[in-house]
């Protein structure tokens, strides 16, 4: 979590940087960004994957419970 101290200290080393020093510091932000979406995105993706896998375990689970209570109506 930011705080003011830490914001005054960032606001502070921007006003004593370069126009080139600057440039670098916002590439190096960017590139921290897109890869911080990169593993978002891989993580909504096992997250859609592990939704998939549970609801067809789900479905599963119904079918047993059903095929169980089948035989155990009609037990010969």
């Amino acid at each position: 979590m930011l705080t003011k101290a830490h914001i005054d200290r960032d606001l502070s080393k921007i006003q004593g940087m370069t126009a080139l020093e600057a440039a670098a510091a916002a590439a190096k932000a960017v590139a921290e960004a897109e890869s911080a979406i990169a593993d978002a995105e891989a993580a909504a993706r096992e997250a859609e994957k592990a939704e998939a896998e549970a609801e067809a375990a789900q479905v599963f689970a119904k079918a047993a419970i059903k095929a169980f209570k089948l035989r155990a109506c009609h037990t010969w």
